[in-house]
């Protein structure tokens, strides 16, 4: 159903809140088009104040894969991050162990499998988890309570009520606000195209029971009633719906109403809607204007047009306009989603029209990455997050085809800042494995897709999995004399050494490395190594080189208004000059580094930037302060999946920080401080909100400026203190 305005449904609703109070797992079922999403939308918003750590829909339609399933929750669920190697699942499971909330998975259908082992093994693990589904299908979990979503109601024209009676039924009042409706974005109106009169009534009545009361079929039909007249929709609907069934098991009687109905609405749109509609299908999530244009004009639709049939459709209601902070972009429900694919199953465009999708997103993808070092980093993030679902749908129909195999090896590759900093580097794994596997070794691709699934596993912790990756690159960039993978592999190995307390062989693979970025005229890999370096170099004792490279860093960095490395450059100078004994322009360095992960929502980051936040307050007594900065590190953590212990240095930091904590405070007051960082950090955005929020050691009183003993600035060599990118 559209968006604007909800009807009744008040059994429903009741029936459905009754149900929740009394089983953990409840679904709604029924036909595709009768209004499931809605009600579970609208019955969990009832509800919210029931669920203290929120309500959080779920949406599956455009997911291709039920190994996804868990992914995409966690993602839904406030941005939670898979940064370990460990199963989305898993980690989810660990996150909502000991949380009261609603997760809303809809359109369930197509991933029953996936669906139902995820939520028996979620119910089985977070006791008070609640979950609400919709599906055409029952998912077969134990303890399953399933309700049918009905039609709406529909007047019996034989006993026709009054006017005004009849305008309050249901399905009434669903046709008479469609009609309503702005006809397009740019000629809004508002005025009804007719209105209920005496004259008409019967037939609007007639109209509503002819259409069953299936919501989808009545907008539909609302969306013909602006240019066409009453009786002639009711006339041409009772035609179609006369005409005999086709050959073979007739679907049941509601769901060949809402077939003929879309049949109807096929028919009336002209040859250039009708090819749009079919060419549309191939999108997963929804679409922007460019992304239309790019891949569905050609071969019988001028690009031209397109816009102008984009708002023709709308009108009819096949399309769905959705306007988000000033962003224009499009989506198709499920049931009429389904419809194009099949007509452009039956127009034999469907290799050529899924093609030019993935090209389309491939082209997105490689320029995102091309742009990515300089200013546009916020927005480069903010498109592939919105473009995650088709970017999933182009990996997925190329890797289905092995002729495709080196172009979804490109898009994976051309991914990795999505990967990486975007938070999905589970899923970046994934697909990067699957492309390496079926790409062959010429793909001209591979190098790049080889040192950055090393970075995705690097994240991860799994050091072996670096090490085969990047001797697999090295070789390559030998025989290619490819500059910039030898660069990353020097990169990436010496961020390897740092991970596993080898600060000096660290040091001097990262010397190299950034001589040969610079010859090879890649600025990003530059910073990259820049960043490393200064943590190594301060691992290693030289606080003053480190201090240095990170000036030096950070120009580079504002030069080309780069955000992202800046961001750890800072952290890494944080660190150096806590250790020199600058508490104030440490924690001054710490929190705009903080400030820019906020902007670029980069949780490992955030955690690199609270953590040290907090040890510099347990270091000068302040030991309220560095329980709460401790506690939302930790929520940050949890979000993510990144574990405790993140690196040997950081480790014994966080080791001798929780210590004095705990000395100084005691076990109750610790605890009390850390569940009032827990309940103001629900996401990664509160917690540095919550952190950013702490007075810094400039603006507080001088009584809490006593020196740290000297051991918590002394590195313990050789271990590393901030993570590697």
């Amino acid at each position: 159903m559209m968006e604007d305005g909800f009807f009744g449904r008040r059994r429903e609703i009741a029936k459905t809140r009754r149900a929740l109070s009394q089983a953990r797992l409840v679904t709604l079922t029924g036909a595709g088009g009768v209004g499931k999403t809605r009600l579970a939308m609208e019955t969990a918003a009832r509800i919210s104040q029931a669920f203290p750590d929120g309500v959080w829909p779920v949406e599956l339609a455009p997911v291709p894969d039920g190994t996804l399933v868990a992914k995409t929750a966690a993602t839904a669920l406030g941005g939670i991050q898979a940064w370990s190697a460990r199963r989305p699942q898993d980690h989810l499971a660990d996150f909502l162990a000991d949380r009261r909330l609603l997760i809303v998975l809809d359109n369930c259908e197509h991933l029953l499998e996936g669906c139902a082992t995820f939520v028996d093994m979620l119910l089985r693990r977070a006791p008070a988890l609640h979950v609400l589904a919709t599906s055409r299908q029952t998912l077969g979990v134990e303890g399953e309570h399933v309700l049918a979503v009905p039609p709406l109601p529909v007047p019996d024209p034989a006993r026709l009520p009054s006017t005004a009676a009849l305008a309050r039924c249901e399905s009434v009042r669903l046709l008479l606000a469609r009609t309503m409706r702005p006809t397009t974005p740019r000629a809004p109106g508002g005025e009804p195209g007719f209105v209920l009169t005496t004259a008409n009534r019967r037939a609007v009545a007639t109209l509503c029971t002819r259409l069953e009361g299936i919501p989808l079929a009545i907008e539909l039909a609302a969306a013909r009633l602006g240019e066409l007249p009453l009786e002639q929709v009711a006339g041409q609907l009772d035609d179609r719906f006369t005409l005999p069934t086709a050959g073979g098991r007739p679907a049941p009687h509601r769901q060949r109403t809402l077939r003929n109905t879309i049949d109807w609405s096929h028919e009336l749109c002209t040859p250039p809607q009708r090819l749009l509609w079919a060419r549309l299908s191939v999108f997963a999530g929804g679409f922007d204007l460019d992304a239309a244009e790019s891949v569905c004009a050609g071969a019988g639709l001028d690009g031209a047009d397109i816009l102008d049939l984009v708002d023709d459709l709308v009108t009819r209601s096949i399309i769905q306009r959705v306007e988000t902070d000033g962003a224009v972009r499009y989506r198709m429900l499920e049931t009429i989603r389904e419809f194009g694919r099949e007509r452009l199953a039956v127009s034999g465009e469907t290799r050529r029209v899924a093609c030019r999708h993935r090209d389309h997103y491939l082209g997105l993808a490689e320029r995102a990455a091309a742009r990515w070092c300089g200013p546009a980093q916020r927005d480069v993030l903010a498109l592939l997050r919105a473009e995650h679902d088709n970017l999933q749908a182009a990996l997925e129909w190329s890797l289905a085809d092995p002729a495709e195999a080196g172009a979804a090896l490109a898009l994976a590759a051309a991914l990795r800042y999505h990967w990486c900093v975007n938070g999905y580097r589970h899923e970046g794994r994934r697909w990067l494995d699957r492309a390496l596997a079926a790409s062959p070794e010429s793909s001209p691709a591979r190098p790049t897709a080889l040192w950055a699934a090393a970075w995705v596993s690097l994240q991860q912790g799994d050091h072996e999995a670096v090490a085969a990756r990047l001797e697999e690159c090295a070789l390559l960039a030998a025989e290619r004399g490819d500059e910039v993978a030898r660069a990353y592999v020097l990169t990436w190995r010496g961020a390897n050494a740092i991970f596993q307390a080898r600060a000096a062989e660290a040091i001097g693979l990262l010397d190299q490395a950034i001589a040969v970025h610079r010859r090879a005229g890649d600025p990003s890999g530059v910073l990259t190594s820049i960043c490393l370096l200064v943590t190594a170099c301060t691992d290693a004792g030289d606080l003053d080189r480190g201090r240095a490279i990170a000036e030096r860093g950070l120009s580079a960095s504002e030069e080309l208004d780069e955000h992202y490395w800046r961001s750890y450059i800072l952290c890494a100078l944080g660190w150096n000059t806590w250790m020199r004994g600058d508490d104030a322009t440490a924690e001054d360095h710490l929190r705009r580094a903080l400030a820019i992960e906020l902007e670029l929502h980069d949780a490992v980051g955030t955690v690199s930037a609270i953590e040290p936040l907090s040890w510099i307050a347990e270091s000068r007594g302040e030991y309220f302060h560095a329980a709460r900065l401790s506690a939302a590190a930790g929520v940050v953590r949890q979000l993510t999946g990144i574990p405790p212990l993140l690196s040997p240095n950081a480790a014994v930091q966080h080791a001798r920080c929780e210590q004095g904590i705990l000395q100084a405070l005691g076990k109750a007051e610790a605890r009390t401080s850390r569940i009032h960082a827990r309940r103001s950090c629900r996401t990664i955005e509160h917690a540095v909100d919550y952190a950013l929020a702490v007075p810094s050691v400039a603006a507080r009183s001088s009584d809490s400026t006593s020196r740290p003993p000297e051991s918590l600035r002394t590195p313990a060599q050789p271990e590393t203190a901030t993570p590697a990118r």
